[in-house]
């Protein structure tokens, strides 16, 4: 699932076993961007026969909030895209503070006891004054609830048990000596990351494969490789 996925974005996170981050570097307007989210939902389907829900916003806060509508708000077919200020607001308006994410139900308890029951509800507070009650986390949250950009991927997770590397070519890689240059590159972006968490390797997965929307039949290849212990790189 993860690497079908992978395909259609500029870079993924794996946030958690069923779960990724993809960012995409080209902008698109909001029907682009659920057309984009429905293909990948079908794509996956197709070749993985598994289920996915997609929700995309401009920052990760308000894509989980839009991945939660797609889910169990009624009136989206499993992809929502939180790409306006009137779509914002109608999400949150209809989430419990407690499907936030970020917010437990520890957390959770407090802001229902303050009156804030809903995600938007939530986002009217200020941040300032919510970080002096609670924490910097909490400040975080309800800026990233209003679009701005406070949380990295690699701030809210721990460190990675996979680590990806992948990136779609912007144009056609027609010979072998290409395509060794970009995995070699690939390898190299994998291995900064694995030595800026201080991990080591048990093993590598590369692979390649042609985009899904060719004329021609889709073709993946990959090669599977343990290492002898844990490797430093």
């Amino acid at each position: 699932m993860m690497d079908t996925i992978a395909r259609f974005a500029d870079d993924v996170h794996i946030y958690s076993i069923d779960e990724l981050f993809a960012r995409f570097d080209k902008p698109l307007n909001h029907e682009s961007w659920l057309s984009l989210g429905l293909e990948i939902r079908k794509t996956v389907w197709k070749e993985v026969r598994l289920p996915v829900g997609a929700g995309g916003g401009p920052t990760p806060t308000l894509a989980k909030a839009a991945s939660h509508a797609a889910k169990r708000i009624e009136g989206y077919r499993g992809v929502a895209v939180i790409s306006s200020d009137e779509e914002r607001v109608a999400i949150l308006k209809q989430m419990a503070v407690t499907d936030v994410w970020g917010i437990g139900s520890r957390l959770g308890k407090k802001l229902e006891f303050m009156g804030i029951h809903s995600a938007y509800e939530l986002s009217k507070k200020s941040p300032t004054y919510m970080r002096k009650q609670f924490s910097i986390l909490v400040e975080n949250t309800i800026r990233e609830l209003n679009g701005e950009v406070r949380i990295a991927w690699d701030d809210v997770r721990p460190d990675k048990q996979q680590i990806y590397s992948t990136r779609t070519f912007g144009e056609r890689v027609t010979s072998s000596n290409e395509l060794h240059r970009a995995l070699v590159g690939h390898c190299e972006a994998a291995m900064a990351k694995l030595r800026k968490q201080n991990s080591l390797a048990g093993a590598m997965t590369v692979f390649a494969s042609n985009s899904p929307h060719d004329d021609t039949a889709f073709y993946r290849k990959s090669a599977y490789h343990q290492f002898e212990g844990r490797q430093r790189f």
